[in-house]
């Protein structure tokens, strides 16, 4: 999923450290003199025909070439993602020395939209970027050469450990998924990743996805849509979950991802096809540094957690309370499988793709 998308300072790229140890990199230290926050929330990945129009044209100058190295000889990646929690190992990663161990130097390129991240790997100017399953299934269909190159996150195993959830005002009749028919229900995007969680979760339910209605807002904006009756319920994540149920103006009566499948894939890595094809050791290495940062990240979640106040601009006294992404270490095949097909289901895409070729960046690992 696209997790909860949080406004933030724009560091720029030499301020992103390799530093070992609790060594902040320095635009962490400094944010609040950064540039103005980007409002991610506020823009979501919707691959049109003018976003594909956009890329496909980027697109014949992206791929190969040689890879740049910084000062001390280190192997630089162009890194293109959100300020979010869910990328919290990255920047312990970066803290830790994990890309350093690697021989890397992570360039992070903090974007405000997912069709900006995409556009930009697909050209050349990002070399790996983080996005949802959707949002890449959807750009696979479009044509566009991407490739799958490492998990991200996941929904909860269970409902008890849901990071998002479909809220509605503390005084609604609604009680589960069962009274949301005929009801109108906010999501941050419309053909995308949550719309088609929210309705298989719903059919699964045994409710007629038909009978609800969708309408588009930002997540910031959906707990006090539920409170003046503007929407019925919406399908929020953290923090703003926490932040309204918190306040005592919410309360969850549906995990989507969760009834779905347990740890249903939320967000990935990936690449394309043509920077895997011409630096698949590259590659290999950024994924094994990742691979050691999850491990960390689990191993010390308060470090991850903390981290998160670091690099967004939520409340410490929020990130404390929120439930935090569940940070992956593998992807199932056939989760993705169903992403594909979900697409079809809900006219997203007319056929499902190739999920071999989509994973081959991560089955090549």
């Amino acid at each position: 999923m696209e997790a909860s998308r949080l406004a933030c300072p724009t560091p720029t790229s030499s301020e992103i450290g390799c530093s070992r140890g609790r060594n902040r990199p320095p635009h962490l230290l400094e944010k609040k003199a950064m540039m103005p926050h980007l409002s991610a929330t506020r823009r979501r990945l919707a691959i049109g025909a003018s976003f594909t129009a956009v890329v496909l044209t980027l697109a014949a100058c992206g791929g190969g070439g040689q890879a740049d190295t910084d000062a001390d000889g280190n192997t630089v990646i162009k890194l293109g993602m959100f300020p979010v929690a869910d990328v919290a190992p990255i920047y312990l990663g970066i803290e830790e020395g994990f890309f350093d161990d690697e021989g890397l130097s992570l360039d992070v390129q903090l974007a405000d939209s997912g069709a900006a991240v995409t556009a930009s790997v697909v050209a050349g100017d990002s070399d790996i970027g983080f996005s949802n399953p959707m949002s890449l299934v959807l750009a696979q269909s479009q044509d566009l050469p991407i490739r799958v190159v490492a998990p991200g996150t996941t929904g909860g195993a269970t409902a008890e450990e849901a990071w998002s959830g479909v809220i509605v005002a503390a005084d609604s009749p609604i009680q589960g998924a069962a009274d949301l028919a005929g009801k109108t229900v906010a999501v941050n995007s419309l053909k995308n990743i949550l719309e088609v969680t929210l309705r298989t979760a719903l059919e699964n339910e045994g409710v007629d996805p038909s009978s609800v209605q969708l309408i588009e807002m930002p997540f910031p904006d959906m707990p006090a849509a539920i409170e003046n009756g503007q929407a019925d319920a919406a399908f929020a994540v953290e923090p703003y979950i926490t932040q309204a149920v918190s306040a005592g103006v919410a309360r969850v009566v549906m995990t989507p991802y969760e009834s779905v499948a347990p740890e249903f894939p939320t967000s990935l890595y990936f690449s394309t096809s043509q920077f895997i094809d011409g630096h698949q050791q590259i590659v290999e290495k950024f994924q094994r540094a990742l691979e050691a940062s999850v491990a960390y990240a689990k191993e010390h979640p308060e470090e991850a957690r903390d981290i998160v106040t670091e690099f967004t601009e939520i409340d410490p006294g929020v990130v404390s309370a929120m439930r935090m992404p569940v940070f992956a270490d593998t992807i199932d095949e056939e989760k993705i499988e169903l992403y594909m097909q979900m697409g079809v289901t809900w006219g997203l895409i007319e056929e499902a793709g190739d999920v071999e070729e989509f994973l081959a960046g991560w089955s090549a690992s």
